[in-house]
């Protein structure tokens, strides 16, 4: 493949499932904010991860969905159920920090 197909495939994505890749986006900055506002707490490190697993995983599914369309939607399906189980993951350890810390 030369530069100009790569370039042409990754329109081609960009394309592709917009909202699954700006709600990633969201979802990873969200994390990203909260692993900076728990700078002074000093959590476990693990804990700063789990921040940033639901963007991540909502990113990986628009990769996946977007370079295989003929099962876009088992993807979808797996990769929400994921994000899912990780935004409550996510608010759980935050309330936990949150009562622990006051």
């Amino acid at each position: 493949m030369n530069a100009i197909t790569d370039e042409t495939t990754w329109r081609a994505y960009l394309k592709r499932n917009r909202g699954l890749l700006v709600f990633g986006t969201l979802l990873m900055l969200f994390g990203l904010w909260l692993d900076i506002e728990w700078l002074s707490l000093r959590p476990p490190g693990i804990l700063y991860f789990l921040n940033s697993l639901p963007g991540a995983v909502l990113i990986l599914t628009w990769y996946l969905a977007s370079k295989y369309p003929t099962r876009r939607l088992v993807f979808i399906g797996i990769g929400i159920l994921i994000t899912l189980f990780a935004l409550y993951g996510m608010f759980a350890i935050n309330i936990a920090l949150a009562f622990y810390s006051s």
